[in-house]
């Protein structure tokens, strides 16, 4: 059975299914060059979703699927919609009670999602936690939109974001 390509298809099961589809990714954004890293792709790439690597790479949904859906033989679809809602907030930092970097546990293959969740459980009203990644981290970000937390993130240069995950 084929599996179709929707906003929702994860990044690492389009590639077990379609791996032609890499060098696609890779040419529509210089972002998804990402891709060839075996550690993101074990990892980043298992929880992504299109609609999450197309905020990502900055990149238009609707362009990206049908291109990927083309390459594949499936039918293109009318007005795909980016469901996603970020809406990212602007606060003040002063409440940051850890800096937790994240990179290191990336380098070595692992993801640190469960750690993060851990550390957002325990934060009091007002507390914030930095995530230090070298990638904007959606899917972790909609986890915590979905715990009522807020979020803001800086892009401090490439390959470097600060997410503050504020408890309110």
């Amino acid at each position: 059975m084929t599996k179709l390509i929707t906003p929702k298809s994860k990044i690492a099961e389009i590639l077990s299914n379609y791996p032609e589809l890499e060098e696609i990714f890779i040419k529509f954004a210089p972002e998804f060059e990402k891709l060839k890293n075996p550690i993101l792709r074990k990892t980043v790439a298992k929880l992504t979703t299109l609609e999450q690597a197309a905020k990502i790479a900055n990149v238009d949904l609707g362009k990206l699927i049908n291109t990927l859906r083309k390459a594949v033989g499936q039918d293109t679809i009318e007005n795909i919609d980016a469901s996603t809602d970020v809406n990212f907030e602007t606060f003040d930092k002063t409440n940051v009670i850890e800096h937790f970097d994240a990179r290191p546990l990336l380098n070595a293959g692992n993801h640190p999602v469960h750690i993060v969740m851990d550390k957002l459980s325990k934060l009091e009203t007002n507390q914030i936690l930095c995530l230090i990644t070298p990638f904007k981290p959606f899917p972790l970000i909609e986890m915590a939109k979905q715990r009522n937390f807020k979020i803001m993130l800086e892009e401090l240069e490439a390959d470097l974001y600060y997410t503050y995950f504020k408890k309110y």
